[in-house]
């Protein structure tokens, strides 16, 4: 494709018949393409960038950071050594250490996300709530993402909603405690503004 040629022949017919040509111009296709191309790439390194810092700045395996097809997933774990970062069992009050740690991720939220769509995602271990405050794991697990939710904003985080699974979506299936306190805990999911373009086909 000679894009010099089909300019010139594009400019003569237009003004011979005072009409544009009835096709699309793959010079004009590829130009569009490109700040699509920008804006994904641009975004997906804030992404990256974003979850690097946290699992950075704190203990190894406190903030799992993973890129996907829709956004970045953020997944407050429990660190080697730690004892009150997860939720307890039946529970959904923020710990001092999981503030501390939901204070240094709303840093990021607040500078680097503005006006994404975040959602905070509760989960639950294994066990089915019985009696007490919480009618069951659904309920449970609305509770942690509303706690979640709540502590962000008060840290000036815009655009959150939140989303439930109970214990439809266990990070480890063992039927064991230590497998019980990774389950318990909540998920930051930072939605795409800009899909990933399609590659232009070359004329």
């Amino acid at each position: 494709f000679d894009p010099i040629k089909y300019t010139s022949v594009s400019e003569a017919f237009t003004k011979s018949f005072g009409l544009l040509p009835s096709f699309d111009s793959p010079i004009r296709k590829k130009n569009q393409t490109l700040p699509l191309r920008e804006k994904f790439n641009t975004e997906e390194e804030r992404m990256r960038g974003i979850g690097y810092r946290l699992k950075k700045s704190f203990s190894k395996g406190t903030v799992d950071a993973e890129i996907t097809q829709e956004g970045l997933r953020l997944t407050v774990t429990k660190p080697i050594g730690s004892k009150d970062v997860q939720f307890s069992s039946a529970g959904a009050e923020l710990s001092g250490t999981m503030k501390g740690i939901l204070s240094e991720i709303a840093e990021q939220l607040k500078t680097k996300t503005k006006g994404s769509q975040i959602i905070v995602a509760g989960h639950t271990d294994r066990h089915q709530v019985q009696g007490g405050k919480y009618e069951d794991n659904w309920d449970l697990s609305a509770a942690r993402a509303r706690a979640v939710r709540k502590y962000l904003e008060e840290q000036g985080v815009e655009n959150i909603a939140i989303a439930a699974y109970a214990n439809t979506k266990p990070r480890n299936a063992d039927p064991t405690a230590a497998a019980d306190e990774e389950n318990r805990r909540i998920e930051i999911f930072i939605q795409r503004k800009h899909n990933k373009p399609e590659t232009t086909t070359e004329w």
